[in-house]
């Protein structure tokens, strides 16, 4: 299991990983089936996954850092697609087509549609000069929003992301009043 989350290199899995292990640890305690060995593997299973995708994106992370201005950048970075700052570049675009529709959204998928996001393209690539061209969607090219929260703000506006919240809360407070009851 370590090895295929290390693998999968899920940087939004390591998000995930800590708290929910956090919590388990703290239901577990709570319900007194904590004991050391235990405790010990489920921490280390957690740091290592971690340190597993850390390392197995490692580039990505020195391609974002050079993005953001951190580390010095190298020449590939301006002519080949980079994952972090092209995701970044696409929820900013998302983030414009919400600001353009906040209440309802533009639509359910009409994020992916280039009559939706193709009026946000001048202004995005004022803002990201330095990303590489293919990076940017066209008419020809459809990337999506590729972030939940963005494309739900951008196609469903405010509305579609109280549902989300309420959808995910929903499942988060049954899971926890049934943990904690359970003991």
């Amino acid at each position: 299991v370590l090895l295929g989350f290390a693998i999968g290199g899920a940087s939004s899995g390591v998000i995930g990983l800590l708290p929910a292990a956090a919590i388990a640890i703290a239901i577990a305690a709570r319900r007194g089936l904590i004991r050391r060995g235990a405790l010990a593997a489920a921490v280390a299973a957690t740091v290592l996954a971690s340190l597993g995708v850390v390392v197995y994106r490692s580039g990505d992370f020195g391609q974002f850092f050079s993005f953001l201005g951190v580390k010095h950048a190298n020449a590939a970075a301006a002519k080949n697609i980079q994952t972090y700052p092209q995701h970044t570049m696409l929820a900013y675009i998302g983030l414009r087509i919400w600001l353009h529709h906040p209440i309802a959204g533009a639509g359910f998928e009409a994020s992916k549609d280039y009559s939706t996001y193709g009026r946000e393209l001048p202004a995005t690539h004022r803002r990201f000069p330095h990303i590489a061209p293919q990076s940017f969607p066209s008419a020809t090219r459809s990337f999506g929003v590729q972030d939940l929260y963005v494309q739900t703000l951008a196609d469903l506006g405010l509305v579609g992301l109280a549902l989300l919240a309420a959808l995910f809360g929903a499942g988060l407070w049954r899971g926890a009043t049934d943990a904690l009851a359970a003991g």
